[in-house]
């Protein structure tokens, strides 16, 4: 893809995940970013944050999917996107280089966007699933420490009545 294909309008608003620990307040150059927040709240983890930038659509070179892309304010950062094109084979067999057109027609695109939608509605249910259950579990360790409170206060009672007895 040539660096505005695929991007359209004047300016993009861009997402960027960021995760816990990382002090960063924008987004640089070079970094990895999305037009899909969910995306990036995705990548940013548990207690991750999202940082937003409005950006020239000249700016954003294409990334391995339809929403992803590069930040390339400059020829460093365009660079560096162009090597990691270079060096991930399951790019190559679509895009030679960000500044050169895709091979993939406008069929595949969308075929390439809906199987990344399908799986990006996987991720999420299964996020989703993995909460439940997790409350599940913690309502199931509150129950089960209510009753070791109550089995040490049978205990209790036990040792009570063993030295009442014993006497």
């Amino acid at each position: 893809m040539t660096k505005k294909e695929g991007v359209g309008g004047d300016t993009k608003k861009i997402y960027r995940g960021i995760e816990v620990g990382d002090t960063r307040k924008g987004i640089e150059a070079g970094d990895y970013v999305t037009t899909d927040k969910k995306l990036a709240q995705y990548y940013a983890g548990r207690g991750g944050r999202v940082i937003e930038q409005n950006v020239p659509s000249s700016k954003l070179t294409a990334g391995e999917t339809a929403n992803e892309f590069f930040f390339t304010p400059d020829k460093t950062s365009l660079d560096k996107a162009q090597q990691y094109f270079k060096n991930n084979p399951t790019i190559k067999q679509y895009v030679s280089s960000p500044t050169q057109p895709s091979r993939m027609n406008k069929q595949q695109l969308q075929y390439k966007r809906n199987q990344y939608a399908l799986c990006l509605k996987k991720v999420v249910n299964a996020r989703r699933k993995m909460l439940k259950a997790k409350s599940e579990l913690y309502k199931y360790g509150e129950k089960m420490q209510k009753l070791e409170k109550e089995l040490l206060k049978y205990k209790d009672i036990e040792l009570n009545l063993h030295d009442l007895l014993s006497i």
